[in-house]
């Protein structure tokens, strides 16, 4: 049967493969969804190798051989690497973005010492941050935007074969766009519960400057606590829909990337 082996030699082949699978890894590297720890460089290492063959397979034909030559390997990859890591954090991008928001929120909760391990990221952060970091985690497969990822990933291989040098100055629109608008996305998120729980703040602060004797200074913090809590669970309906926009934006980001304007 006809192939591309019948053309390409054993060591091309390994390479091909090999700068195939740096891409995809560089591309997981960021993402803090396969969590930490050695189990999880394995799943990692594992899932990165198999959607590199996946991929490798049908675009033998594609690949530009760099040869034996030890700097011109090095280049291919440090390509590869750059060009997997922009597609990587994009994603985390957006999850660092609900993490802002609940950041936010927690801070005016009077939570912003109490901190939780997070197993995902091998952090520690605030309890809110925590709490929307892992809702955003959830909802990224929920509403499939890891397809939108594999999608992207497997896109690439086609815009930008491996082995050829990325076109940088066609990179840089759609670099220079991943982080505009995300801190505004940040506080949208946060607004509802983060206004209302200022609120609270000033008008206890007031009310303690007239009458001291309540000391309602001390009484604030649970009372903004459970309020907090509450807050939340309320602007549940309006965060749902701008962590979909948050998303799609992400696709958007990754289109730009895959075939940049």
């Amino acid at each position: 049967m006809d192939s591309a082996f019948d053309t390409l030699s054993f060591d091309a082949e390994a390479r091909g493969l090999t700068l195939h699978a740096v891409r995809t890894l560089a591309v997981f590297a960021p993402l803090p969804i396969f969590g930490q720890g050695v189990s999880a460089r394995f799943s990692k290492l594992g899932l990165g190798v198999v959607i590199a063959y996946l991929a490798y397979v049908p675009r033998r034909a594609a690949f530009v051989d760099p040869g034996t030559d030890a700097l011109a390997l090095l280049g291919a990859a440090g390509g590869e690497i750059l060009f997997g890591l922009l597609m990587g954090l994009t994603v985390k991008l957006a999850l660092q973005v609900l993490r802002i928001a609940g950041d936010l929120v927690s801070q005016e909760m009077g939570l912003n010492l109490a901190f939780q391990f997070n197993p995902a990221s091998g952090e520690s952060m605030p309890l809110i941050g925590y709490l929307y970091e892992s809702v955003g985690t959830v909802l990224f497969f929920a509403l499939g935007v890891h397809h939108a990822l594999l999608r992207a990933l497997f896109a690439s291989f086609d815009a930008l074969p491996v082995g050829r040098t990325p076109e940088y100055e066609r990179l840089l629109p759609a670099m220079l766009g991943f982080g505009s608008g995300m801190l505004e996305a940040a506080f949208r998120m946060a607004a509802p519960a983060f206004f209302a729980l200022l609120l609270i703040g000033v008008v206890l602060a007031f009310l303690a400057k007239v009458a001291p004797q309540w000391h309602l200074i001390d009484a604030g913090y649970p009372l903004r606590a459970a309020v907090g809590l509450v807050l939340i669970g309320a602007s549940a309906p309006v965060l749902l829909p701008l962590v979909d926009g948050l998303f799609a934006r992400v696709r958007e980001d990754l289109a730009r990337l895959v075939v940049p304007a």
